[in-house]
Protein backbone atom coordinates (compact mmCIF):
# COMPACT_ATOMS: atom_id res chain seq x y z
CA UNK A 1 0.00 0.00 0.00
CA UNK A 2 1.42 3.27 -1.16
CA UNK A 3 -0.60 5.38 1.62
CA UNK A 4 -3.79 6.43 2.62
CA UNK A 5 -5.34 9.26 0.39
CA UNK A 6 -7.71 11.45 2.15
CA UNK A 7 -10.55 13.47 0.55
CA UNK A 8 -7.91 16.79 0.28
CA UNK A 9 -5.84 14.90 -1.59
CA UNK A 10 -2.95 14.48 1.05
CA UNK A 11 -1.80 11.15 1.19
CA UNK A 12 -0.95 10.32 5.40
CA UNK A 13 1.34 6.92 5.53
CA UNK A 14 2.00 4.64 8.55
CA UNK A 15 5.97 4.60 9.73
CA UNK A 16 6.28 0.91 8.44
CA UNK A 17 4.76 2.43 4.70
CA UNK A 18 7.13 5.29 5.17
CA UNK A 19 10.03 2.92 5.55
CA UNK A 20 9.42 0.43 3.27
CA UNK A 21 9.20 3.46 0.63
CA UNK A 22 12.55 4.61 1.65
CA UNK A 23 14.08 1.03 1.19
CA UNK A 24 12.47 1.06 -2.22
CA UNK A 25 13.74 4.72 -3.29
CA UNK A 26 17.31 3.43 -2.04
CA UNK A 27 17.32 -0.13 -3.65
CA UNK A 28 16.25 1.51 -7.37
CA UNK A 29 18.53 4.53 -7.87
CA UNK A 30 21.98 2.77 -8.29
CA UNK A 31 23.41 5.98 -8.92
CA UNK A 32 23.63 6.44 -4.76
CA UNK A 33 25.91 3.95 -3.59
CA UNK A 34 23.96 2.04 -0.49
CA UNK A 35 27.18 3.21 2.17
CA UNK A 36 26.99 6.03 5.16
CA UNK A 37 27.11 8.76 4.59
CA UNK A 38 23.58 8.38 1.99
CA UNK A 39 24.22 10.79 -0.87
CA UNK A 40 21.03 12.79 -0.24
CA UNK A 41 22.40 15.48 -2.48
CA UNK A 42 22.52 13.20 -5.47
CA UNK A 43 19.43 11.66 -4.45
CA UNK A 44 18.18 14.89 -5.05
CA UNK A 45 19.81 16.38 -7.84
CA UNK A 46 19.25 13.10 -9.74
CA UNK A 47 15.36 12.87 -9.21
CA UNK A 48 13.65 14.06 -13.01
CA UNK A 49 12.47 17.20 -12.94
CA UNK A 50 14.32 18.86 -9.73
CA UNK A 51 16.74 20.80 -9.28
CA UNK A 52 18.24 22.84 -6.78
CA UNK A 53 18.98 26.51 -6.11
CA UNK A 54 20.28 28.16 -2.54
CA UNK A 55 18.54 31.44 -1.74
CA UNK A 56 20.25 34.55 -0.17
CA UNK A 57 17.88 35.43 2.98
CA UNK A 58 15.45 32.31 2.92
CA UNK A 59 15.60 31.32 6.36
CA UNK A 60 15.23 35.66 7.45
CA UNK A 61 12.57 36.26 5.43
CA UNK A 62 10.25 32.77 5.91
CA UNK A 63 12.20 31.33 8.83
CA UNK A 64 12.77 27.92 7.32
CA UNK A 65 16.08 26.52 5.88
CA UNK A 66 14.07 25.32 3.04
CA UNK A 67 11.17 24.69 0.82
CA UNK A 68 9.85 23.37 -2.80
CA UNK A 69 7.51 25.03 -5.46
CA UNK A 70 7.30 24.57 -9.27
CA UNK A 71 8.95 26.58 -11.60
CA UNK A 72 6.84 28.73 -13.33
CA UNK A 73 4.21 27.05 -15.54
CA UNK A 74 5.94 23.96 -15.74
CA UNK A 75 5.92 20.54 -13.60
CA UNK A 76 9.34 21.00 -12.67
CA UNK A 77 10.00 21.45 -9.15
CA UNK A 78 12.85 23.81 -7.60
CA UNK A 79 13.97 23.01 -3.73
CA UNK A 80 15.45 26.31 -2.32
CA UNK A 81 17.82 26.02 -0.29
CA UNK A 82 19.17 29.02 2.51
CA UNK A 83 22.09 30.52 1.24
CA UNK A 84 24.26 30.20 4.02
CA UNK A 85 23.60 26.39 4.80
CA UNK A 86 24.31 25.43 1.22
CA UNK A 87 27.53 26.90 0.87
CA UNK A 88 28.38 27.08 4.77
CA UNK A 89 30.28 24.49 6.65
CA UNK A 90 27.25 22.49 8.44
CA UNK A 91 27.35 19.20 6.14
CA UNK A 92 24.46 17.43 8.07
CA UNK A 93 22.06 20.23 8.85
CA UNK A 94 22.27 21.26 4.96
CA UNK A 95 21.84 16.85 4.16
CA UNK A 96 19.05 17.47 6.55
CA UNK A 97 16.63 20.16 4.63
CA UNK A 98 17.40 18.96 1.15
CA UNK A 99 16.29 15.56 2.32
CA UNK A 100 13.23 16.70 4.34
CA UNK A 101 12.44 18.90 0.80
CA UNK A 102 12.98 14.89 -1.33
CA UNK A 103 10.63 13.54 1.39
CA UNK A 104 8.13 16.51 0.16
CA UNK A 105 8.59 15.24 -3.54
CA UNK A 106 8.67 11.62 -2.96
CA UNK A 107 5.32 11.69 -0.51
CA UNK A 108 3.66 14.63 -1.53
CA UNK A 109 4.47 15.37 -4.89
CA UNK A 110 0.66 15.69 -6.27
CA UNK A 111 0.58 18.96 -3.73
CA UNK A 112 3.61 20.25 -4.14
CA UNK A 113 3.23 20.83 -8.01
CA UNK A 114 0.83 23.04 -7.24
CA UNK A 115 3.04 25.26 -5.46
CA UNK A 116 3.70 27.94 -7.70
CA UNK A 117 6.21 30.01 -5.22
CA UNK A 118 8.03 29.99 -1.90
CA UNK A 119 5.13 32.39 -0.47
CA UNK A 120 2.64 29.83 -1.78
CA UNK A 121 4.77 27.05 0.20
CA UNK A 122 5.06 28.82 3.49
CA UNK A 123 0.98 29.31 2.74
CA UNK A 124 1.10 25.12 2.34
CA UNK A 125 2.78 25.12 5.69
CA UNK A 126 -0.11 26.82 7.48
CA UNK A 127 -3.00 24.14 6.15
CA UNK A 128 -4.50 21.87 8.60
CA UNK A 129 -2.42 18.80 8.00
CA UNK A 130 0.50 20.03 7.78
CA UNK A 131 1.25 19.03 11.05
CA UNK A 132 1.11 15.00 9.51
CA UNK A 133 2.61 15.89 6.48
CA UNK A 134 5.81 17.27 8.01
CA UNK A 135 5.82 14.36 11.02
CA UNK A 136 5.89 11.91 7.52
CA UNK A 137 8.70 13.85 5.54
CA UNK A 138 11.37 13.96 8.26
CA UNK A 139 10.38 10.53 9.02
CA UNK A 140 10.87 9.89 5.25
CA UNK A 141 14.30 12.01 5.49
CA UNK A 142 15.51 9.54 8.41
CA UNK A 143 14.71 6.28 6.90
CA UNK A 144 16.67 7.55 3.75
CA UNK A 145 19.59 9.08 5.40
CA UNK A 146 19.52 6.78 8.09
CA UNK A 147 18.65 3.37 6.79
CA UNK A 148 18.69 0.58 9.14
CA UNK A 149 20.04 -1.77 7.93
CA UNK A 150 23.10 0.19 7.48
CA UNK A 151 22.52 1.45 11.11
CA UNK A 152 22.31 -1.71 12.82
CA UNK A 153 25.90 -2.78 10.58
CA UNK A 154 27.47 0.35 11.75
CA UNK A 155 26.40 0.48 15.23
CA UNK A 156 28.01 -3.22 15.99
CA UNK A 157 31.73 -1.72 14.70
CA UNK A 158 30.98 1.79 16.77
CA UNK A 159 30.01 -0.05 20.06
CA UNK A 160 33.21 -2.82 19.34
CA UNK A 161 35.46 0.25 19.32
CA UNK A 162 34.22 2.11 22.13
CA UNK A 163 34.25 -0.95 24.20
CA UNK A 164 37.84 -0.91 23.26
CA UNK A 165 39.20 2.02 24.15
CA UNK A 166 36.79 3.63 26.66
CA UNK A 167 36.65 3.16 30.33
CA UNK A 168 33.23 4.04 31.66
CA UNK A 169 31.05 2.88 34.25
CA UNK A 170 27.61 4.41 33.51
CA UNK A 171 26.00 2.31 30.15
CA UNK A 172 23.72 5.37 29.13
CA UNK A 173 27.08 7.20 28.81
CA UNK A 174 27.92 4.14 26.28
CA UNK A 175 25.00 4.82 24.54
CA UNK A 176 25.78 8.64 23.68
CA UNK A 177 28.95 8.09 22.78
CA UNK A 178 27.79 5.38 20.10
CA UNK A 179 25.07 8.25 19.02
CA UNK A 180 27.73 10.74 18.52
CA UNK A 181 29.96 8.52 16.89
CA UNK A 182 27.52 7.45 13.98
CA UNK A 183 26.03 11.10 13.99
CA UNK A 184 29.24 11.52 12.52
CA UNK A 185 29.99 8.87 10.24
CA UNK A 186 25.90 9.64 8.67
CA UNK A 187 26.80 13.15 8.41
CA UNK A 188 23.36 13.89 10.37
CA UNK A 189 22.58 16.18 12.91
CA UNK A 190 22.60 14.46 16.53
CA UNK A 191 19.39 14.89 17.27
CA UNK A 192 18.20 13.05 14.47
CA UNK A 193 20.57 10.28 15.06
CA UNK A 194 19.42 10.23 18.59
CA UNK A 195 15.57 9.98 17.36
CA UNK A 196 16.10 7.27 15.25
CA UNK A 197 18.11 4.91 17.57
CA UNK A 198 15.33 5.23 20.29
CA UNK A 199 12.72 4.60 17.62
CA UNK A 200 11.39 1.47 15.40
CA UNK A 201 13.02 -0.12 13.64
CA UNK A 202 16.24 0.73 14.84
CA UNK A 203 15.86 0.71 18.40
CA UNK A 204 19.77 0.51 18.82
CA UNK A 205 19.95 2.78 22.34
CA UNK A 206 18.74 0.17 24.60
CA UNK A 207 20.72 -2.72 22.53
CA UNK A 208 23.75 -0.92 23.35
CA UNK A 209 22.69 0.13 27.29
CA UNK A 210 21.59 -3.73 27.90
CA UNK A 211 24.93 -4.93 25.83
CA UNK A 212 26.94 -2.34 28.35
CA UNK A 213 25.51 -3.36 31.31
CA UNK A 214 26.43 -6.42 30.91
CA UNK A 215 30.09 -5.52 29.61
CA UNK A 216 29.26 -7.41 26.43
CA UNK A 217 31.88 -6.95 24.21
CA UNK A 218 29.95 -6.81 21.14
CA UNK A 219 26.45 -5.54 21.09
CA UNK A 220 23.49 -8.52 21.72
CA UNK A 221 21.45 -8.71 19.21
CA UNK A 222 18.29 -8.21 20.97
CA UNK A 223 17.19 -7.80 24.18
CA UNK A 224 13.97 -6.52 25.37
CA UNK A 225 12.87 -2.55 24.81
CA UNK A 226 10.14 -2.18 27.61
CA UNK A 227 13.10 -3.19 30.42
CA UNK A 228 14.44 0.27 29.23
CA UNK A 229 12.82 3.81 29.69
CA UNK A 230 12.92 5.49 26.25
CA UNK A 231 11.29 8.63 27.74
CA UNK A 232 14.63 8.86 29.58
CA UNK A 233 16.63 10.03 26.25
CA UNK A 234 14.81 12.03 24.00
CA UNK A 235 15.49 15.30 25.43
CA UNK A 236 19.17 14.92 25.88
Amino acid sequence: MLGNVRIDGIVEYTRGQIECRAADLLRRRVDVAFRAPINVEVLLENTPDVHIEDMLGLKNKYSVEGGVCTEDDTRELTVLIDYHLMNGPDDAGYNAAIAEELSHIVLHRGVIQQIKSMDGFIQFRRCPQWKQIELDARSFSAAVRMPEALISRRAEAVYREIMENTSFGDPHAAAMLVRNRLAEIFVVPVADMHSRLVQWPCQVMARVIASAERRSESLLSSEPVHRYSQRAFIDE
